[in-house]
């Protein structure tokens, strides 16, 4: 049991290991870098620490978990088919990358009242793999 919080990006990397034919282990140690450097695991903790106000707020925030979830993996699989790493392709898009973590920030430092706050990060996490 204390194994399966593991298997959820498990089936993403299998996926681009068999879509862009790179090995599990260079994948899995893409999406681990990549996670980390958009600090994914602060945007969850916000995400869950928000205070849904009803039933269409619980709604947004597992739709944004999710998408968050979906651009980890597509920008993973953007570096993994381009064969860079995490930390040249971030680097590339410093400015984009630095914006993105700038309102992050700002998001954590006033917690947010609506959903809305976290599509606009979601925006400009997508805007890092244009």
């Amino acid at each position: 049991m204390s194994s399966l919080r593991y298997l959820a990006g498990f089936l993403p990397a299998v996926y681009i290991a068999e879509d862009t034919g790179a090995d599990l282990f260079s994948v899995t140690s893409a999406m681990a870098k990549m996670r980390l450097r958009l600090k994914m695991p602060l945007v969850m903790e916000s995400l869950n620490d928000f205070s849904s106000h009803d039933k269409w707020d619980r709604m947004a925030v597992d739709n944004l978990q999710s998408a968050f979830i979906r651009q980890t993996v597509n920008l993973t699989r953007v570096v993994v088919a381009g064969k860079t790493d995490a930390e040249t392709f971030l680097a590339e898009k410093r400015q984009r990358v630095n914006y993105y973590l700038d309102l992050l920030e700002s998001l954590r430092s006033s917690p947010p009242t609506s959903t809305s706050p976290y599509m606009v990060l979601l925006r400009a996490m997508e805007s890092i793999e244009d």
